[in-house]
């Protein structure tokens, strides 16, 4: 069985990371916006109301909190599957290979979600955060260190299968 090395595994998640964070933030972006409207015209209205603008500015909000989480998370993934592999040894079957990527996937989840949680919050606008750090601390202050594992959870629930079947 070939395994990549430690390093290989992060400089590819990384690159990665990187590239698809850019290209698909502005669909980020508008699921935020679409899971915060209510009502039967939401998906028209909150399209409408989002664009209109500076469109480049508008669809790329939350880029750098994307980019904060995404690096390292999609750069721990690919290590820690690339090191569930080598612990495991031998070549895996199809359970095996499911059960190392979903465990890889929480481990990741577990140390990013503080990440994603600020993400979330910045692309909503709903919490006037000016910059990353100063959402750490505002969840931190409001909310105690407990607070930035909000969702955690669905989180793993969402993330955790498909990342076993990939």
């Amino acid at each position: 069985m070939v395994t990549e090395s430690l390093g290989v595994s992060l400089v590819g998640g990384t690159c990665s990371g990187v590239i698809c964070t850019v290209l698909f933030q502005p669909l980020d972006f508008l699921k935020t916006q679409l899971q915060l409207a209510s009502g039967a015209s939401r998906v028209n209205g909150t399209v409408l109301r989002t664009l209109p603008g500076n469109v480049v500015r508008t669809c790329w909000v939350g880029l750098r909190p994307s980019l904060a989480r995404t690096i390292p998370g999609v750069a721990c993934y690919f290590a820690t599957l690339s090191q569930l592999k080598k612990l495991h040894g031998g070549d895996l079957n199809n359970v095996s290979a499911v059960g190392l990527g979903a465990l890889a996937r929480t481990l990741t989840v577990i140390g990013v979600q503080p990440l994603t949680l600020v993400k979330t919050r910045y692309e909503s606008g709903q919490f006037g955060y000016r910059s990353i750090s100063g959402a750490f601390r505002d969840i931190v202050v409001r909310e105690r260190a407990v607070g930035l594992y909000r969702g955690l959870l669905a989180t793993i629930l969402r993330d955790a299968p498909f990342s076993g079947l990939y």
